[in-house]
């Protein structure tokens, strides 16, 4: 019996993690087949660092996530709090089913209701853009916050209110007490929370799909864009890696922050458990040898966090490349074609996928090249069929200069006074 649980385990685990390795695999494949290896390549790891679209993108993914789990993180915080100092039962529970609420719906019903509420507050008043990056923002931290509660609020439930009543009878005021010693005892699950908030918004695409503004385009929107407008290339599984091994690491700082937390009292457990418990109590023990208090040990796990999405930010920013240095015999003719009198404004398109070049293949980016002989900045969003695109604009959420559908549509659109 034994054995064969081990099997279903062995199967689950190939089942699970196979595809991924498959990718991973390929992501080094030197020439552009996604299933025939033709020789070891960081040939599309350069192509996807050198593509605006995919460094604007994760520029907006890291900054997104970043805002949406601190402030996710803050309020769940004191959130916790409060439900944990709640006497009445009845409200408490009350409270934790409104809670959960944003865990328990589907994306799909989240993502439409809260772009609906976008649009009826922005008509009440009067905004010229009903999405932006303030609502995917503000959508982010909501479905975030369920999963900072339940991170803090066992932390909470561990700590002994006796602690709390005795500082207080040493002479610390309540807000004191609270920053000496619950803030301490709870500090693991507030890192938990944060680091699983930012994964979260990481990889969120249906929700962001319906809340984003034009021109603001995340990582999963811009993987789910290129994967319907053409054939995949090996620079989306470089692409899917990257997420996938940061991802990764998140979660291992989190499974350490709380195999320290637990009692050491289990050590004798870990001699039975597999390698990797053995190896996570090794490394825990370091972290417990190396700091003397929690706080030091939390952070420098919050500045290391800090540091790498800080310093992932910064190269993006700088690693964006210079289309003109490229171009510059072909922008000397055309520059007397084209005038820069609307420069410093901005021009929203809604097109399909492959309809202009993207500067693929060493081929011609033409919005940027645009930008570079008009001075305006291009607002260029994607959609994959025709009525994805109509119930977007039919919402009104967000308004687009340039849009373009197919024949039908135009025409529908026409006797609706959509144009």
């Amino acid at each position: 019996m034994k054995r064969f649980g081990r099997l279903c385990s062995v199967l689950m685990f190939i089942f699970l993690y196979a595809p991924i390795a498959v990718m991973i695999f390929f992501s080094f494949n030197s020439s552009r087949s996604t299933y025939i290896f033709s020789g070891f390549s960081l040939k599309w790891y350069g192509e996807l660092f050198s593509s605006s679209a995919t460094l604007n993108a994760l520029k907006n993914t890291l900054i997104l996530a970043t805002f949406s789990a601190l402030i996710a993180t803050l309020l769940g915080t004191l959130a916790a709090v409060g439900i944990y100092n709640m006497r009445s039962k009845v409200g408490k529970s009350a409270i934790m089913t409104v809670t959960n609420i944003p865990m328990m719906n589907p994306d799909v019903v989240t993502g439409v209701s809260m772009m609906l509420l976008f649009v009826f507050i922005g008509r009440l008043i009067g905004a010229s853009q009903y999405l932006s990056f303030y609502t995917i923002l503000i959508a982010h931290i909501t479905f975030n916050l369920p999963y900072v509660i339940l991170n803090v609020l066992p932390k909470l439930r561990q700590t002994e209110r006796n602690l709390v009543e005795a500082a207080q009878d040493l002479g610390c005021t309540p807000q004191s007490a609270f920053y000496k010693v619950v803030l301490p005892n709870i500090s693991s699950g507030i890192v938990s929370g944060f680091i699983m908030a930012f994964t979260l918004s990481l990889d969120d695409f249906v929700i962001s799909y319906f809340t984003n503004g034009i021109g603001f385009q995340t990582l999963p929107l811009l993987i789910y864009n290129q994967t319907t407008k053409k054939t995949v290339k090996p620079d989306i599984y470089a692409l899917s890696s990257v997420i996938f091994f940061a991802i990764l690491i998140l979660l291992i700082i989190v499974n350490l922050i709380q195999a320290r937390s637990e009692n050491k009292s289990s050590a004798r457990n870990v001699k039975k458990a597999g390698i990797f418990a053995r190896v996570s109590a090794k490394i825990s023990d370091w972290f417990d040898n190396t700091f003397e208090t929690r706080k030091k040990r939390i952070a420098v796990v919050s500045v290391a966090v800090a540091v790498c999405v800080g310093l992932s930010v910064f190269a993006v920013g700088t690693l964006k490349p210079n289309v003109s240095d490229k171009y510059n015999e072909l922008f000397a003719n055309l520059k007397s074609e084209y005038t820069t009198d609307l420069a410093g404004t901005e021009l929203n398109v809604f097109n399909w996928g492959e309809y202009i070049s993207d500067g693929d293949e060493d081929t011609l980016d033409v919005i940027d090249a645009f930008e570079n002989l008009t001075g305006i900045e291009v607002n260029y969003d994607y959609f994959d069929s025709n009525e994805s695109m109509y119930s977007k604009l039919k919402s009104g959420a967000v308004v687009y200069d340039v849009v373009i559908p197919s024949d039908y549509m135009i025409e529908r659109m026409r006797k609706e006074n959509m144009l």
